[in-house]
């Protein structure tokens, strides 16, 4: 229901193109912050519980920033 009546707001709204492009960029976002939050909800108790001690929390995630 809502993508339906979200999509005919954009619809009559002026620039219609570049209001659905951002609400889907956003949608990716979200998306994207989820999945970072839930694989820090994973690794902080292996890391916490020490089941692999001789392993960083870099080679657990797979996250080298």
């Amino acid at each position: 229901l809502a993508f339906i009546v979200f999509t005919e707001a954009i619809n009559k709204m002026p620039l219609a193109s570049l209001w659905s492009v951002m609400f889907f960029l956003m949608l990716i976002m979200v998306g994207i912050d989820t999945e970072f939050g839930m694989l820090e909800g994973v690794v902080t108790p292996v890391i916490d519980q020490k089941l692999f001690p001789k392993l960083k929390k870099e080679y657990i995630s797979g996250m080298y920033f």
